[in-house]
């Protein structure tokens, strides 16, 4: 469990200064720092639901092995 809050702070921290280099942000102002949780809010938003579809289509695969002995 340790690890997995690792990992995520770690990738927090990551895209947190990602958005802040690309958009030339300075978080000292108050415009900037609304701009800041807009965008990590909006990726957290879109990453919840890109896990959330690969997960429901992983789930609705049909993963029944074929009996390959089966039809010879």
């Amino acid at each position: 469990m340790k690890k997995i809050i690792s990992f995520l702070v770690l990738t927090l921290l990551v895209v947190s200064v990602f958005i802040i280099v690309k958009k030339d942000l300075n978080l000292k102002e108050s415009s900037d720092r609304k701009a800041f949780l807009g965008s990590l809010t909006g990726w957290a938003v879109k990453s919840t639901k890109n896990v959330a579809d690969t997960a429901t289509y992983a789930v609705k695969k049909d993963w029944k092995p074929e009996n390959a002995t089966r039809g010879a």
